[in-house]
């Protein structure tokens, strides 16, 4: 039975869905705005390089309780934060939103200090860009979108420990997946810089896992929001096992 971001409308109690109808009617009261103004405005409109020490010493907390708002929405009704996130009127906004902030927290990774503040925002940003393209071909499309490194190729350059770290694995495998499924153009960038067999691999396990995870006693606050069945239909592993392989 299909779980998880992909059938909660029905299930919202009232005054949830009234928080999330106000939610959208404000554009999700300008959070993104927030948060890519500062952005902007600090790396003088520069997303390939971001330069932590120039950014307000709160910038980190404030953005990682933003973007976790914005993934807290997801999980409740991801179409309506893809929808307003690819609107005509943010989609170039939420284009910078999430390169730079990939570029925040690689930089602030790479520097001396801020490693551990910088970690949980990371993981937050890679989340909240498969919560922003998944199933949906003209997000997918905002990944490949201005100079190199674009927004997928940072992805590939995420540090190592992503890719061969089973809890980082969780975090990343799948946003590649989301941001690749069916989509020839990313999967060909994808797979010039990193192998997508690491993601057939970890689709085939979490497969035999059976997809289980906190929250499968209905208790959605307990639930892990990186598990795989909380980002991409567990109907379509097999079919994304075999997309990646090559079959038709």
């Amino acid at each position: 039975q299909e779980k998880r971001i992909f059938d909660r409308a029905s299930r919202h109690k009232a005054s949830t869905r009234c928080f999330l109808a106000a939610f959208k009617d404000a554009s999700m009261i300008g959070l993104p705005s927030l948060i890519t103004t500062v952005l902007l405005h600090t790396s003088q409109a520069t997303v390939e390089e971001v330069d932590p020490s120039k950014f307000p010493r709160n910038f980190t907390t404030s953005a990682y309780f933003v973007v976790k708002v914005l993934n807290n929405m997801a999980a409740h009704d991801y179409q309506s934060l893809q929808k307003i996130m690819g609107s005509a009127d943010l989609k170039a906004e939420s284009f910078h939103l999430l390169s730079s902030l990939l570029s925040y927290c690689t930089s602030l990774q790479s520097s001396s200090n801020g490693v551990s503040s910088s970690a949980k925002l990371l993981n937050e940003v890679i989340l909240l860009v498969g919560n922003f393209v998944v199933l949906c071909p003209s997000n997918q499309s905002v990944l490949h979108w201005g100079k190199s490194p674009t927004i997928l190729e940072k992805l590939c350059q995420l540090p190592f420990n992503y890719f061969f770290t089973d809890e980082l694995q969780k975090v990343l495998n799948p946003t590649l997946l989301a941001a690749c499924f069916e989509n020839d153009r990313n999967r060909e960038v994808t797979e010039r810089n990193v192998s997508l067999k690491f993601v057939k691999s970890f689709l085939e396990r979490e497969e035999k896992r059976g997809g289980g995870g906190a929250g499968d006693d209905g208790d959605d606050d307990s639930a892990d929001r990186f598990a795989l069945e909380y980002r991409f239909p567990l109907s379509l592993t097999q079919r994304a096992v075999d997309w990646i392989a090559g079959k038709k």
